[in-house]
């Protein structure tokens, strides 16, 4: 829980307001003419919501207990699918692996800057990104232009939840009757 709470708030502090400034006074309109700040604080929340979702659903789960915790569409997307990679795990160790998918995610999923600075063939990549949908789900409403295009992160993690629910279900199901 502590974690959860203070590495976004170590990243606001080093990233946000740090190097805020310098970013804000030299800011293109890719961070739709705010501070730097308030263009990085939702993708840190998104990245949070994802890591903790992460963990609280696929420890228990390894560890033959329920997931616990509510996280909306973002923490249903990558609880449910954190519950159905538990289920190709071979031991502890392999949670490194999960790890190597989820920091290119928080690295490269416009938490730190936008979408513009990538070439067109890797804007679509990381458009198809779970953590970059979760992040326009929230920076939408926090940079305050809530509009009907949010129903596309809320779709897409709906759809990647349930995907995510049938697997874990279907591999579940063969585990338990071995």
């Amino acid at each position: 829980m502590v974690i959860s709470v203070a590495n976004p708030l170590l990243f606001l502090t080093g990233i946000g307001v740090g190097l805020g400034k310098p970013i804000s006074d030299n800011a293109d309109p890719s961070l739709q003419n705010g501070p730097y700040l308030a263009f990085l604080t939702p993708g840190l929340l998104a990245a949070a919501s994802m890591q903790t979702a992460f963990v609280d659903s696929a420890g228990p789960v390894y560890e033959s207990t329920g997931p616990e915790g509510h996280y909306g569409p973002i923490g249903f997307a990558f609880a449910s699918v954190g519950l159905a990679v538990v289920t190709f795990l071979r031991d502890w160790q392999d949670f490194q692996i999960i790890q190597l998918a989820m920091l290119p995610m928080f690295l490269f999923a416009t938490t730190f800057y936008p979408l513009d600075v990538y070439p067109r063939p890797l804007r679509i990549a990381v458009e198809c990104l779970p953590l970059y949908q979760s992040i326009e789900l929230l920076r939408g409403p926090f940079l305050g232009s809530p509009g009907p295009g949010l129903i596309v992160p809320v779709l897409y993690l709906l759809a990647l939840g349930a995907l995510g629910l049938a697997v874990a279900s279907r591999r579940l199901d063969g585990i338990l009757r071995t």
